[in-house]
């Protein structure tokens, strides 16, 4: 087990700040003509959600505590006299649902504990993700009066500082969309001044030069491949999505569901199909010359996700599964290749919802799963600690290969 202490690292008047001046970071990175031309709602939509963390509901009620062995002798001086006692290790456990990360950050008010034991706070940090606070405490000798002062001790600790981080949080959600406001407004404002002043200097444009328009970084533009053509001894364009904005798609899925994983209250309303349709909005709100859909007929059968250049072309494509095991996710990749992709498609990934609580197996599970189907043919790279890239070949041509996306997120029920 790794081990952190609970509401002891960054404080909460540094670490929400933070927050707020990564957003300004990424609205700067943007484009003078994305600010200009994106849709404000939307944007301002993204970040709110992007930034926001579901508070901490600590479930005292179902605090368990159980025995885990019985160690080596403690000594007492009472008097002069020296008393042996036997050390009883514990283990605790309490559920909670909201953000786990708000248990280790420092509320502003800190509230110091009573015990002056560190060891009693120190938690299992996989089991904060699993949406479980683990942690241990001891007793020397038959006392259950310290058995109970123990267990009084780390709920009045916890219960206190989860209550001072929530309050922490709901001051930073409050100001946040004021604060997004002001942020976008300023870089509206420079983008306006740069276009004033160049369109002041009456520039002319040389017609003779074709235009090269780049995408903004977060407006997605397929690249344009040059293909011979040899009747005509001359060059048509064929979309193709490069590897850059391919991975952009998959950053903007993980980035969502990630966000999702942490609200509760929207993930228990929604199956698989409402999950799916869930990250469609924000794809589409990230490209140009491009439509994305769901449930939409390719080849034999309708994908759940398809992104599709104006021209009709495919660009991506990904199935959306819950997780029921290594039989089914073969069964998927079997039902994506044979089924759904044809010969030009390149770029795919496979989105898998997860209600296991145990979700370090499901990954595990994954990992050993992809190589051993009849169309892998290497492993890339983990893009995330639950996203695999893979390279596996089109079902009726080895020398085809297809990119390859295995992306697992966490929704316990």
């Amino acid at each position: 087990m790794k081990f952190i202490n609970l509401f002891s690292s960054r404080t909460a008047i540094t670490i929400f700040p933070e927050y707020v001046h990564q957003i300004k970071t990424e609205i700067d990175r943007h484009t003078d003509e994305y600010i200009l031309g994106v849709n404000y709602l939307k944007l301002k939509e993204y970040y709110i959600d992007k930034y926001s963390f579901e508070p901490l509901s600590i479930k005292f009620d179902k605090l368990q505590v159980t025995l885990e062995n019985k160690e080596g002798k403690n000594f007492e001086i009472r008097t002069g006299v020296r008393n042996k006692m036997d050390v009883y290790s514990f283990t605790y456990s309490i559920p909670f649902e909201g953000y786990y990360k708000l248990l280790s950050y420092k509320p502003s008010n800190f509230a110091l504990s009573v015990n002056n034991n560190d060891n009693l706070y120190k938690v299992d940090s996989e089991s904060l993700k699993k949406g479980i606070i683990k942690g241990k405490f001891k007793i020397a000798g038959k006392s259950k009066a310290k058995f109970e002062l123990a267990k009084k001790g780390i709920i009045k600790f916890i219960e206190e500082n989860y209550q001072k981080i929530n309050k922490d949080l709901s001051e930073y959600l409050g100001g946040l969309e004021s604060k997004f406001e002001n942020i976008f407004n300023q870089r509206l404002m420079s983008a306006q001044n740069e276009k004033s002043f160049i369109e002041s200097l009456d520039l002319q444009e040389d017609s003779s030069i074709d235009k090269v328009i780049y995408a903004p970084v977060v407006s997605i533009l397929p690249e344009q491949d040059q293909v011979l053509n040899s009747k005509e001894n001359s060059y048509s364009k064929i979309p193709q999505l490069k590897n850059k904005t391919y991975n952009k798609i998959l950053n903007t899925i993980n980035l969502i569901y990630k966000s999702v994983e942490k609200k509760k209250k929207i993930y228990r309303g929604l199956d698989e199909e409402g999950l799916r349709d869930y990250i469609l909005p924000f794809l589409e709100f990230k490209f140009d010359n491009a439509t994305v859909t769901g449930e939409t007929f390719n080849k034999e059968g309708r994908t759940d996700i398809l992104v599709k250049h104006i021209d009709g072309t495919n660009l991506f494509i990904a199935e959306c599964k819950k997780w029921k095991g290594a039989i089914a996710l073969k069964d998927a990749v079997n039902q994506l290749f044979d089924r759904y992709l044809t010969w030009r498609d390149s770029k795919v990934a496979i989105i898998l919802f997860v209600e296991n609580k145990d979700f370090s197996t499901v990954i595990e599970t994954i990992k050993t799963t992809i190589p051993k189907h009849d169309y892998y043919i290497r492993y890339v790279g983990a893009n995330d600690e639950t996203s695999f890239s893979y390279l596996l070949h089109f079902p009726e041509d080895k020398g085809k290969l297809v990119y390859t996306e295995i992306m697992a997120f966490h929704f316990p029920k």
